[in-house]
């Protein structure tokens, strides 16, 4: 019996030696010179911007090379570290409006037999006007910490592109490894307003500048640590004169309690059933983080409906004679799958965040947006929007 199982062990092995080598023979006599030359795909910028280089690519095959061409004045540029031709840089100077002719991209490939393809091409109706990267930062920060601010550069961008920061106060802080980035510290003295500058030089000589205006707070440290922001607090909520309670402070933060509560019973039409403890995060520099968490539970025409607060954050204040809070957050409902205000936007002048700009109970409140007669009516239209 041992003899039979080491037969049948053996044979399957034996069947794998003869037919993969009988594989190997066809590939030794396989006629590479005979592929046919087909490119399928070209990909790249459909809305390049003047002075700007964008990467290029075509579907590739190995042993291939290709060949990249312009009709107009677009420049092919050898692709930095290149491991094949197959993808390329195109660098355009011109702008080119839709009612001039278009550019044309096109690539030819040359198989290692030596058959070209007919030409792949890649139509560019219009190149816009260069612009400088816009920066991407907090427009309000707080004096005696460090805030960071940059642009997003696509990767040739990174290549091709110089970049200078400006900052009419501050000290600024270049980043060596991504100059794009930088970061800057303000002081007390420094606090009201400073234009921050991002001058963007391409290889080809374009220049032109992106301007950020920032709001520098006065800073004034918590005395009891985040004890000092224990309270009631008054003010403008998701568009309503609100009251929010803030209680269970520790090292971390506090709880909320009320948040939206006005806009989601008057405007929204729901009662609130149950009602969740808002963490909020406070952080020694001034902000507060929000995390995604469970906020409330309402019934409306005799359904309940979870939401969630998400994407909260602000800054909190201890300058002055009481503290002031101001964060902007969202609410998800859970049960439904929609978020306000964003998806119901053109109700609210385009905003996709509420904001609460909240001053501790003994202060003047500050209101950013009255609460109109014109969104007052639409409560009637609650049910037809939802």
């Amino acid at each position: 019996m041992k003899k039979g199982y080491k037969f049948l062990i053996l044979l399957p092995a034996a069947l794998l030696i003869l037919f993969g080598y009988n594989g190997c023979k066809e590939d030794d006599d396989y006629d590479f010179s005979k592929i046919e030359p087909v490119i399928k795909v070209v990909t790249g910028a459909a809305l390049p911007m003047q002075g700007r280089h964008y990467e290029f690519t075509a579907t590739t095959r190995g042993g291939s090379t290709y060949a990249w061409e312009s009709v107009l004045n677009a420049e092919v540029v050898t692709y930095p570290g290149a491991v094949g031709s197959w993808k390329t840089y195109i660098y355009f100077p011109d702008v080119i409006s839709t009612d001039q002719d278009p550019e044309v991209i096109s690539v030819t490939e040359t198989t290692m037999g030596g058959i070209q393809s007919d030409p792949k091409t890649f139509q560019i109706d219009s190149v816009i006007p260069f612009t400088a990267l816009p920066i991407l930062g907090d427009t309000l920060v707080n004096a005696g910490f460090t805030s960071a601010f940059s642009a997003n550069p696509s990767a040739s961008d990174k290549i091709f592109s110089t970049y200078t920061w400006e900052s009419t106060v501050g000290t600024i802080t270049p980043d060596a490894a991504a100059p794009w980035k930088m970061s800057i510290s303000f002081t007390n003295e420094d606090v009201g307003y400073t234009t921050i500058s991002l001058i963007e030089q391409t290889s080809k000589g374009m220049i032109d500048t992106a301007e950020l205006k920032v709001h520098i707070l006065e800073y004034c440290a918590l005395e009891s640590g985040n004890e000092d922001l224990v309270g009631g607090w008054s003010g403008e909520d998701a568009y309503y004169d609100s009251e929010i309670v803030s209680s269970e402070a520790d090292d971390k933060g506090v709880i909320l309690k009320g948040v939206n509560a006005m806009f989601i019973f008057d405007f929204w039409g729901e009662e609130v059933t149950d009602e969740g403890d808002v963490k909020m995060t406070i952080n020694e520099d001034g902000t507060v983080v929000i995390a995604d968490q469970y906020l409330f539970t309402t019934l409306y025409d005799g359904a309940s409906y979870e939401y969630w607060i998400t994407k909260g954050k602000g800054r909190w204040n201890n300058c002055g004679e009481f503290p002031t809070l101001t964060f902007t957050y969202a609410v998800y409902n859970k049960t439904d799958d929609y978020t306000l205000p964003a998806d119901y936007s053109s109700y609210f002048d385009g905003d996709v965040v509420f904001t609460a700009n909240l001053v501790m109970d003994g202060g003047t409140p500050a209101v950013t947006k009255a609460y109109s007669e014109a969104m007052k009516l639409l409560t009637v239209k609650r049910p037809q929007i939802r």
